[in-house]
């Protein structure tokens, strides 16, 4: 009994306490697609994360973290600083109790690069190294790119706290991640050799990366300027003349006409370190092809400092006038955009009430439909017990009645035979009075109307055919002639039956004689 309430309450529990406790960390449509596209358009995925109802509408913690997350990560991609680590503390906590491998790893690294911009390398060591142990435990569940980049971060940071041997550890197993095909591990090779003053094994790593540039040919053009760009500036530390020569003109001659705007913003910031008349040009064309409202202002900031600086006050006050003009286009875009906000909320506020409706009406539908089952099952069980008691009931009452039927048999038998003895025993005992009572003298030995009244009774018991026979026979026989009839069954002879009615012994002589012909068996017994 105590099992089957144990498996009652268990059941319970799992049909009835599991759905109030399940936590919702399913993800809208929407974040989803901000994630899929964060690592190629980091720009639109901020401007997605921004907008209705992703920025101010409800969300679960779920959604909250990926949310942060994500929009650490493009503002990452986009060169944009974090001084506050209070947010991604908060994703690396969540994600750590509840995330896949994946989103720890990209917790712990963007929490890294939080650090890093703090100046904080202690710390951003730290994450970068957790990011790197989940990578290397978990291979198949994690992205070998984001491995590639946080091995590119924690040697740099190592390198800079002047731990060249580790530097160059974890930079090698940068490498063997793609062999040749990685240029950004040869480039950082190349770095850390220089910081350990080794400058012929930094010029060759650093010449290896160009040259991986030069014959992989990357979609992202940036990429190639990153690194002819970073060869140029440690060629210039290790006053290499020939490196730095060889990078300058490799960036001089590229094909302008091919670059997206990333790499055009990319090229302004390393020719600012080598010509001011170049880093003007190519931030013009930048701000010329860019379409982002909010980096096409901050490009004309730019450039009005890069003229004011050469002195072209005209240019640079233009520049300041058409920045104030986009200013003012983006506060009406601004004023427009809140508006629209401000309805999406209201949309999305409205949907959600009505989704929450609905999930609580599911959940009371669920609620009634897990009792139903409970009820349905705890019957089934009580059905179950109560149908093998009465089996067993069933078939205990059938044994006993079995047995008490083979006692009451046996009783009846025992019965049956306790009535023949008894009556033996009262007919042996009437004969021994009726004996006794014909040896008294004549004038006493006449029967008394008790000891007629036992002889009557017990022959109608024994012998009940007899009594039946007198009275089909001769039914107006005498009260006498049934007398001598009983008395000689009994096996009285013809003097004991003549003392005990007080007869002659003739009279009841001849009375035996007529009754013989009707009654054959009682033979007359002389005396």
């Amino acid at each position: 009994m105590k099992s089957q309430t144990t498996l009652i309450f268990l059941l319970f529990i799992i049909l009835y306490g599991l759905p109030a406790c399940r936590e919702d960390r399913s993800i809208r449509p929407e974040i989803l697609e901000v994630e899929s596209i964060v690592d190629s358009l980091p720009e639109k995925a901020l401007e997605m994360l921004k907008t209705e109802p992703l920025a101010t509408g409800a969300a679960s913690e779920a959604e909250r973290m990926k949310m942060a997350l994500l929009k650490n990560k493009a503002e990452d991609k986009l060169y944009v600083e974090h001084k506050n680590d209070s947010t991604m503390k908060a994703v690396v906590a969540y994600y750590k109790e509840n995330g896949t491998p994946a989103e720890q790893m990209e917790a712990y690294y963007q929490l890294g690069g939080t650090y890093r911009d703090k100046h904080d390398g202690p710390k951003a060591i730290e994450c970068y190294t957790q990011a790197m142990i989940i990578g290397e435990e978990h291979p198949e569940a994690t992205s070998r790119k984001l491995l590639s980049r946080v091995y590119g971060q924690l040697a740099w940071l190592v390198n800079n706290q002047r731990n060249t041997k580790l530097a160059l550890e974890i930079a090698r197993k940068k490498s063997r991640l793609y062999g040749d095909k990685d240029y950004y591990s040869l480039q950082e090779l190349g770095c850390a050799f220089m910081e350990d003053n080794q400058y012929d094994s930094a010029v060759y790593y650093m010449r290896t990366a160009c040259q991986a540039v030069d014959r992989l040919q990357p979609v992202d053009t940036a990429e190639m300027l990153l690194v002819y760009g970073s060869a140029l500036v440690h060629g210039a530390k290790m006053k290499n003349e020939a490196l730095v020569e060889d990078c300058y003109e490799r960036l001089r001659h590229f094909r302008n006409d091919v670059l997206p705007d990333i790499a055009l913003d990319g090229k302004h910031y390393y020719f600012r370190r080598v010509n001011t008349d170049s880093a003007i040009k190519y931030l013009e064309m930048a701000y010329r092809k860019d379409t982002v409202l909010e980096r096409r202002m901050g490009e004309a900031v730019s450039l009005c400092h890069l003229h004011y600086k050469v002195g072209n006050q005209l240019m640079a006050l233009r520049y300041s006038l058409e920045r104030d003009s986009m200013y003012a286009i983006f506060a009406d875009e601004l004023q427009y955009q809140q508006a629209a906000n401000a309805y999406n909320q209201y949309v999305y506020e409205r949907d959600m009430q009505k989704e929450l409706q609905m999930a609580q009406a599911r959940f009371n539908a669920e609620r009634k439909l897990n009792i139903a089952l409970l009820l349905l099952v705890v019957c089934s069980i009580a059905g179950v017990v109560l149908f093998k008691r009465f089996r067993r009931a069933r078939k205990s009452w059938a044994d006993e009645t079995e047995r008490l039927m083979k006692d009451s048999e046996a009783l009846r038998k025992d019965l049956k035979q306790h009535q023949q003895l008894h009556r033996r025993i009262n007919r042996e005992q009437l004969c021994v009075r009726l004996h006794q009572q014909a040896r008294k003298p004549e004038r006493e030995a006449r029967a008394t109307p008790e000891l007629i009244r036992d002889v009557v009774e017990t022959i109608a018991a024994e012998n009940p055919e007899l009594v039946a026979r007198t009275e089909a026979c001769n039914p107006k026989l005498k009260e006498l002639d049934l007398l001598m009839l009983y008395l000689r069954a009994l096996g009285m002879n013809q003097s004991e039956t003549a003392k005990l009615l007080g007869r002659s012994r003739s009279t009841v002589s001849h009375r035996m004689s007529d009754l013989q012909a009707d009654f054959p068996e009682l033979e007359v017994e002389e005396d």
